[in-house]
């Protein structure tokens, strides 16, 4: 998976494979969102603040991965 890296005060990169969303926040966990689609990551990817915008996708984080 390809995580891009994200100019933002709380989020360092995002990825998207197999219909999940992975943030790694600043502090270094990664967090895996399921079932998010294409469409979303790439509108999240393209929005203007990050945050606030995943804030809106509705999304809950399964689980952490470790660092």
């Amino acid at each position: 998976m390809i995580m891009h890296e994200i100019a933002s005060s709380h989020i360092s990169h995002i990825g998207f494979e197999n219909g999940q969303l992975h943030i790694t926040y600043r502090g270094g966990k990664t967090y895996v969102y399921p079932d998010c689609t294409e469409e979303m990551f790439t509108e999240l990817l393209n929005s203007e603040s990050k945050g606030k915008h995943l804030r809106t996708m509705g999304l809950k984080h399964s689980h952490t991965l470790e660092s």
